[in-house]
């Protein structure tokens, strides 16, 4: 049962149309095209909608305007309508010409037609009907509702073509389809929900009254998985007003932040990344193990080259064990500031969150703003030596908020109805500073970080550094009324200055009520300085391990790594005077090594390849030379680190405890650590120098919080554990934006396992990485 879309929304060929389409004029012969000199924008205006078989004269007609643009692709800015010709290259067979003006539309401009042209043509091609299937199923949510009816013949394409050459073919009847109702009906209706799409086609009876579903071996389940497998993502410009300016700022599909990515335990998905911007671009998915792909996992020159300007990466990213909120971000230079998202790992289908099932998930994205264009920002940190200019406000799912100026009608509101449980799915992406958060006469109940879950902890605020995520439940118990959710600083440095601001979003109850105030409650938030506030969360912290959320603890472990993390100076390069502390320039340390990114390669790369020079093997595993690490005046002498590009090398399944700490130099600061490729077990922390002797057996062994990203207190420090089964190059930094790029990072290079078993192996590379 093939059709075309063109059938399916109406855009078939007739009789009445015919006469319009062969008013197209034809090619000048002085090489100019029909439009030049003609008030003529509506020409393509609906006329590219007719399939091109109907016509030869036509199709020969459309192909020589299309080749035209393809040559003078500044003409295009004469249409009056982007998707009649993304139409006219899709009956071209010029696909790809059509994905890239596809990718390159805002979603307010894309319609019905853009949507339909795009899915319509990868349908003509066997091989890319999956592509077809996962346009089809993120198609906005009133555009595909609009036109139920015909949904069960586009699944029907899909399946037609796409599963007919499985080993065990199961043609189920449409009714069998209703199994997916209790799956479906535990699902979030998002516009990446499949499951949604094919329990909708059961209840349009007549349309699939003699359907056959050949589903295999296969499930509900697996066919969310292969709806979900291509996604798209097109990095470039948009202009955004805030604090009463406009700037440009670099985004993903036109969105700050960006679009929020919706996946499945397990699952693993396609993600093509464009860069229409002016710069450079990598993108890392941030606390997505990537089992034996690190190919994928994005840190400029550590796992890959970036992605030039006009370029294109296909990233292959393997979600394993996480489940809970995760995100994405840009991870080179400082371009993550804008370019971020978060990830919603939801349970396998047929499972069910460890908590009650909440009325509504919302993702609460805290950010920083700056007037000033970040790349400036980045550009004079670099070039000055000094610290980085403090941003202007911190933002709520992209808005400052009502307290700043210009910002009341866009600021973020969650409207609840009294007596229901809310989801928040919060990510801090700031680039320089941990934050409390919190609601106005409402407790949280913490019940996931990082992508797994915790023991409930119901708490007045949370505390939250940028690289970390966590899930908290929002009881909406209180009178109706509106109230601050709130966001400010937490910042333990006595030298630093930091951005004093606070960052409001609304809670607003459903139903009739009059304000009791002009202004909504305020949360309590500790001091900014307010050190012991900021650990009481990660001191609750437990991880469930229980029979359904089992945990494995390394007990007997095979490699001690102890690392210092500190704030440093160095001299300013070639005698000159830079503005940093006594004129030289602001640099942070692991184990004294100040890391260095190589230059026209990539370490990953360089290892696979044994290619020389790139990278060195001689990160030590503890200090060069040991000191009283959280003494007051420290000697001038300790400040200087070395700068290189070392690494550290682990043996496959070897057990690693790291412990990660603090140092005084320049007073101290707090600085959450994350490390790519793993979540590791937090099994111990606490404030002054580590007792190799005592502080172990205060270590929690049975339920420590699974984490990626965990904070090293002031002048303190943090055990982490982990089974380094992993292999592939991985990177370990500091998440405060600044410090990285003074150098706090290293690199872990996890061996291959036995030879003779392909799962303790690196994935081969994929093709087309982006070139050096």
């Amino acid at each position: 049962m093939k059709m075309s879309l063109a059938h399916l929304f109406g855009n078939a060929s007739n009789s009445q149309q015919l006469p319009q389409l062969h008013r197209l004029p034809r090619i000048k012969n002085d090489g100019g095209h029909p439009l030049d000199g003609e008030d003529d924008d509506d020409l393509f205006e609906g006329k590219f909608r007719i399939s091109y078989h109907h016509d030869k004269e036509f199709r020969s007609t459309l192909k020589e305007h299309m080749h035209y643009f393809l040559k003078h692709p500044e003409e295009m800015s004469k249409l009056s309508n982007l998707g009649s010709m993304i139409d006219g290259y899709v009956k071209c067979e010029v696909v790809e010409k059509a994905r890239e003006l596809f990718d390159g539309m805002t979603p307010k401009e894309r319609n019905l037609i853009t949507w339909n042209s795009m899915i319509e043509g990868y349908m003509r091609s066997e091989k890319c009907l999956k592509f077809a299937w996962s346009l089809f199923v993120n198609m906005p949510c009133h555009l595909i509702l609009s036109k139920l009816a015909d949904w069960p013949s586009t699944v029907l394409i899909w399946i037609d073509g796409e599963i007919q050459d499985m080993d065990m073919i199961k043609c189920l009847s449409c009714e069998t389809l209703l199994s997916c109702k209790d799956i479906m009906a535990e699902q979030q209706a998002t516009p990446n929900n499949s499951i949604r799409g094919l329990y909708v086609v059961n209840q349009i009876k007549t349309a699939v009254e003699n359907a056959c579903f050949a589903f295999g071996v296969v499930s509900c389940a697996n066919i969310l998985a292969l709806a979900t497998e291509i996604s798209y993502v097109s990095v470039r410009d948009a202009p955004f007003t805030k604090l009463c300016s406009t700037k440009n700022i670099l985004t993903v599909n036109g969105q700050f932040p960006g679009p929020t990515l919706y996946v499945h335990k397990g699952e693993t998905i396609i993600v093509d990344v464009y860069n229409r911007a002016n710069y450079n671009i990598t993108i890392h998915w941030h606390g997505v193990n990537q089992p034996r792909n690190p190919w994928s996992d994005g840190p400029e020159y550590v796992t890959q080259c970036p992605i030039r300007p006009g370029g294109k990466f296909s990233q292959k990213v393997i979600f394993s064990e996480e489940e809970g909120t995760l995100w994405w971000h840009a991870h080179s230079d400082w371009s993550r500031a804008t370019v971020h998202g978060a990830i919603v790992v939801k349970p396998k289908p047929g499972t069910t969150y460890p908590f009650p099932k909440p009325h509504k998930e919302v993702p609460v994205i805290l950010g920083e703003w700056w007037k000033k264009d970040v790349v400036e920002v980045y550009n004079d940190l670099q070039r000055t030596g000094s610290d980085a200019s403090i941003s202007d406000a911190y933002t709520i799912n992209g808005q400052p908020g009502d307290l700043h100026p210009c910002s009341k009608n866009e600021t973020f509101k969650l409207r609840v109805d009294y007596g229901k449980t809310y989801l928040l799915r919060i990510v801090n992406a700031a680039v320089q500073d941990i934050l409390f958060f919190g609601i106005a006469n409402h407790k949280l109940t913490v019940v996931g970080t990082d992508g797994a879950y915790v023991k409930p902890v119901k708490v007045d605020y949370i505390t939250i550094a940028p690289g970390q995520t966590m899930d908290v439940l929002l009881e909406a118990n209180q009178a109706l009324d509106r109230y601050y959710m709130a966001a400010k600083v937490y910042s333990s440095a006595v030298r630093v200055q930091f951005d004093n601001t606070t960052t409001t979003a609304i809670v607003e109850y459903n139903g009739k009520h009059i304000p009791s105030s002009s202004t909504p409650s305020m949360p309590s938030l500790p001091a900014f300085n307010d050190t012991n506030a900021s650990v009481n969360l990660l001191s609750q912290l437990r991880s469930l391990a229980d029979e359904e959320h089992p945990i494995d603890v390394p007990l007997e472990i095979s490699t001690n790594l102890f690392f210092t993390t500190s704030v440093n100076t160095r001299p300013c390069a070639n005698g000159s005077t830079c503005l940093g502390p006594n004129g030289g320039r602001l640099s942070a340390s692991m184990n004294n090594i100040s890391f260095e990114l190589p230059s026209g390669n990539n370490i990953l790369k360089a290892y696979y390849n044994n290619i020389s020079g790139v990278f060195g093997e001689n990160f030590p595993d503890v200090p060069p030379f040991p000191f009283d690490f959280t003494a007051n005046n420290l000697p001038a002498s300790l400040n200087t680190p070395s700068v290189a590009t070392e690494v550290n090398l682990l043996d496959y399944n070897s057990t690693v405890e790291i412990v990660l700490q603090g140092t005084s130099l320049f007073g101290g600061t707090d600085h959450p650590i994350h490390l790519h490729g793993y979540s590791f077990y937090v099994v111990g922390w606490g404030f002054g120098n580590f007792d190799n002797h005592k502080d172990p057996l205060n270590y929690n062994l049975v339920d420590p919080p699974y984490q990626n990203t965990v904070t090293v207190p002031i002048n303190g420090w943090t055990a982490i554990r982990f089974t380094a089964n992993n292999p592939g190059v991985w990177f370990m930094h500091c998440h405060l934006e600044r410090h990285v790029t003074w150098g706090m990072a290293m690199t872990f290079i996890v061996k291959n396992g036995d030879i003779n078993v392909p799962q303790q192996h690196m994935l081969p590379p994929p093709p087309h990485m982006p070139p050096c």
